[in-house]
């Protein structure tokens, strides 16, 4: 068995889609889905399936949550090693300033490349995009001033869906995914 990350999108947000952590490791628990580990309350496993496909588990998740809530999550799958490989591709490192925040957007997919080099025009003194296969790498500086780094305007521009993590998050779950 191989071990996965699921990051589901709009759960615990704003009152909305409430799904407690043990309830959504009961819940996640589908045929051939074991060793359900969750951290924090926005949507976040770690857990080990036979099957070999990022993309069909996910799509094989959101069925059975489906099924067990009564609405659809969206959920984006990396196996271990494509986290690897979002930390590996992160284009930040050693560049983090005072004051400025780093985050990944898993995406559904990969974006049009004319998608992405419309987001990327955005980029600005306050929000640094890089698309890069199915993530979105954002810097945000926190200074007062309004940043356009919000999930309706990236999805608006790419096309696709996405949940987004702050690097924190993104680290932790590798971890997880990679102890014992």
């Amino acid at each position: 068995m191989a071990k996965y990350i699921a990051f589901l999108r709009a759960i615990n947000v704003g009152g909305s889609k409430i799904i407690k952590m043990e309830d959504l490791r009961r819940m996640i628990a589908a045929p051939g889905i074991k060793n359900i580990v969750t951290y924090i309350q926005s949507g976040n496993v770690v857990f080990e399936a036979k099957e070999a496909d990022s993309a069909a588990i996910s799509k094989k998740l959101e069925k059975h949550l489906e099924q067990q809530l009564g609405y659809k999550v969206e959920i984006m799958v990396r196996s271990v090693a494509e986290m690897q490989s979002v930390l590996e591709r992160y284009p930040f490192k050693g560049k983090e300033q005072e004051g400025t925040m780093q985050y990944v957007s898993f995406l559904s997919e990969q974006p049009e490349t004319s998608r992405a080099e419309e987001l990327l025009s955005f980029n600005s003194e306050i929000d640094t995009f890089v698309v890069d296969g199915p993530e979105l790498y954002t810097s945000v500086v926190k200074n007062g001033a309004k940043s356009r780094f919000e999930p309706a305007f990236i999805e608006r521009k790419l096309k696709v869906l996405s949940t987004t993590r702050n690097m924190k998050t993104v680290n932790k779950m590798l971890e997880l995914a990679t102890a014992q």
